[in-house]
């Protein structure tokens, strides 16, 4: 399989990205063989950038971020709002006030997940969610830069349509107007958010839950739904699509696997019953893996600086003057390296210009 496009533009400036690319498609791969040298050096150098670098903190915004969120944690348990607080904005904050630079600097690594993908750790960047604007509306690029952020588009459902090659749930992302979240939670046929109803029953369903986990998380997200309903809801799913039903059990009890990087991966006894799940983590961080490895040449393009990687979301760091270039680039590389692993499911991505990591500083390319 030869690569078109734009991976393979950077695939010439990257030896370690074309040998990574090339295990990925070699029609016969050698398993058990493990990444290649060339790979491993390149994904510990580019996680040694994110130490290096870090990611500025306005300290204002941050202090009076955790205090809106503190007062608005008033009314939750005490252990809830606690906990929020604590995992989400006391190690950043405490990070943040003891830097001297203004940066705040996580320590990352891709070991400790089964499934191998990244986490930043002390402070742990990647639990503040995307629901937590408050505290992302703090971290800002340096002056005279933007943030472009990447954001790959159902990732995880995408990479399930495609190794499974269930051809309904393909057929689901082949159409633009459709939306797999709207339409399961309209199956349930209450009034409301259908489409966060959809996502509490969506995704758990796709790691392996069963009805009573699936009700607990929809009863999380605000929809109360029983035990009963959200049996019949599982039961539609397998039924809607059977392929990727059958490949999940075929998963079941899996001791070892390896990823399209040769990456070999053991689930502990505890996830032998949901090693799909695992198997569909382990390819998106290896997505995310042929990204970063095309980091070196993307800084020596366009000065552009990988700052924070969060589950599917990717944050460059890019000077005001490159970034109306670097914006179409880094979307039509997103898109490449998704379609290695979700092929011949459509891949998407969706790539921002912002002003700080929340949402809702998007800004307009500049013409």
């Amino acid at each position: 399989m030869v690569i078109a496009g734009v991976l393979d533009e950077y695939c010439s400036h990257s030896p370690a990205l074309a040998d990574a690319v090339g295990r990925w498609t070699s029609p016969s791969p050698r398993p058990g063989n493990g990444s290649s040298a060339k790979v491993d050096t390149a994904i510990r150098s580019a996680m040694r950038g994110l130490e290096k670098v870090g990611v500025g903190v306005d300290h204002e915004r941050l202090l009076s971020g955790y205090l809106e969120l503190a007062r608005r944690h008033r009314g939750l348990g005490r252990w809830a709002a606690r906990t929020s607080l604590q995992l989400t904005c006391g190690p950043v904050l405490t990070a943040a006030f003891s830097s001297t630079d203004g940066r705040v600097r996580s320590q990352w690594s891709d070991h400790a997940t089964w499934s191998g993908r990244l986490m930043a750790f002390d402070p742990p960047l990647q639990l503040i969610t995307k629901e937590g604007g408050l505290v992302r509306a703090a971290v800002v690029p340096r002056p005279g830069h933007k943030f472009v952020i990447g954001d790959f588009d159902h990732s995880q459902l995408r990479l399930a349509a495609g190794l499974s090659e269930d051809q309904a749930l393909t057929d689901v992302f082949r159409d633009e107007q459709r939306d797999i979240y709207e339409e399961v939670g309209r199956w349930v046929g209450k009034p409301g958010d259908t489409r966060s109803l959809g996502k509490a029953v969506v995704l758990p369903t796709l790691f392996g839950a069963g009805d009573r986990r699936i009700a607990e998380k929809a009863h999380l997200g605000g929809h109360g739904i029983p035990r009963s309903r959200a049996k019949k809801l599982l039961e539609r799913w397998k039924s809607e699509f059977p392929s990727l039903r059958s490949w999940q059990e075929a998963w079941q009890g899996v001791k070892a696997v390896e990823s399209p990087l040769g990456r070999r991966i053991e689930p502990p006894r505890s996830a032998w019953n949901s090693v799909a799940a695992g198997v569909i983590q382990a390819v998106e961080a290896d997505v995310l893996r042929l990204l970063l490895m095309a980091s070196p040449a993307l800084k020596a393009e366009f000065n552009a600086q990988v700052v924070l990687v969060v589950h599917d979301e990717v944050v460059w760091e890019v000077p005001d003057c490159a970034v109306g270039q670097f914006a179409p680039i880094v979307e039509s590389l997103m898109r490449e390296t998704l379609w290695l692993g979700c092929a011949p499911c459509p891949p998407s991505a969706t790539v921002e210009v912002r002003t700080s990591w929340a949402a809702e500083t998007a800004v307009q390319l500049p013409a």
